[in-house]
């Protein structure tokens, strides 16, 4: 894979891909993303609004577009100001590719989008996961998958820890487990590199993944099982 990104102008929209997008792609690309928006508020979910399709030669995918946390959504939904030269899209895009490269399981980014100007509107497209659930979700219906996929979820992010990456949204929500039994780490558009220990990077999963189940109310057996299993893990590395 190249590493250099291809950048095509679409009128006012810009689709961008490590890959060469012929015109058909980037057409179908541009009719996804242009059908009606839809922000379905899920228990633990994202910001952003997700829409599947197909494309010829990609197959089945999932367009993400973002949209705006706090107060200022109740008024303007999926409008960025522009900070810097890297789009929400295009992060999310690279880090995608990083931890991929780590080991971890998680969407393949396919190319993303943006529209111009001081305030920009923003798309990821990657391939969808088959057959997907989330941890949340599973946890009030399926406890024996839940248990069964818990070292894996534990391993994931344990190669996140070792590489010093921060996954600041990585939840119960955001963890899926597809058709096959697989697990899958989703929505890494605000994951970052730090500069912490690993001591200090693994306390901030613990503390963001047992927030997450108190304030959502899920079953307590999902704290014990990650966070005990990492704290497990960190003793017998210390033996």
């Amino acid at each position: 894979m190249s590493s250099v990104i291809r950048r095509y102008s679409e009128k006012d929209l810009t689709i961008a891909s490590f890959n060469e997008l012929d015109l058909t792609t980037r057409t179908e690309i541009s009719k996804l993303i242009k059908t009606p928006k839809s922000y379905v508020a899920e228990t633990l979910g994202g910001r952003g609004a997700v829409r599947f399709g197909e494309i010829s030669g990609l197959g089945e995918i999932v367009v993400k577009q973002y949209a705006r946390g706090g107060v200022l959504r109740r008024i303007i939904k999926s409008s960025h100001l522009r900070l810097g030269k890297v789009v929400r899209s295009q992060w999310e895009f690279l880090m995608l590719h990083r931890v991929r490269q780590l080991g971890v399981r998680a969407p393949l980014p396919i190319a993303f989008a943006y529209t111009r100007g001081f305030f920009y509107q923003a798309w990821l497209i990657m391939e969808k996961i088959q057959s997907a659930n989330s941890l949340a979700a599973l946890s009030l219906t399926d406890q024996d998958l839940v248990r069964s996929v818990a070292c894996e979820v534990i391993r994931q992010i344990e190669i996140l820890v070792r590489n010093q990456v921060f996954h600041l949204d990585l939840h119960p929500g955001n963890v899926l487990i597809d058709g096959a039994g697989l697990v899958w780490f989703i929505d890494f558009d605000k994951a970052k590199k730090v500069t912490l220990t690993r001591q200090q990077l693994k306390e901030l999963y613990l503390r963001r993944w047992r927030r997450a189940v108190i304030k959502h109310e899920l079953p307590d057996y999902l704290s014990e099982l990650i966070c005990g299993g990492l704290r497990k893990l960190e003793e017998d590395e210390q033996l």
